[in-house]
């Protein structure tokens, strides 16, 4: 990559209990090192158990340039979230 990126990424979440928060992010390594971080998420909460919806989300990451990894990182507040069909695009500029 180059110094910089765009990141789309999105997922379907179902959780387990009623009410939790849920998030999912971008983390980055290699020749920059970015944690994933609730401030830069996709967030959803108040979902009924069994509910099922659709998080979407983007950034602009600053990178060191070189060889970088993307993944997806996913977080819960409460018991189990099952994410599901989930998408990641890095657009490098």
């Amino acid at each position: 990559t180059g110094t910089k990126a765009l990141v789309l990424f999105q997922s379907h979440i179902v959780h387990s209990v009623s009410d939790p928060v849920s998030a999912i992010s971008v983390a980055v390594s290699g020749a920059t090192t970015s944690a994933s971080t609730f401030d830069r998420s996709a967030q959803v909460d108040n979902i009924s158990s069994g509910g099922k919806f659709t998080m979407h989300g983007s950034d602009i990451i600053s990178l060191t340039a070189g060889s970088n990894t993307f993944k997806l990182q996913y977080y819960t507040t409460s018991n189990t979230a099952t994410f599901e069909r989930r998408h990641l695009v890095v657009i490098p500029f």
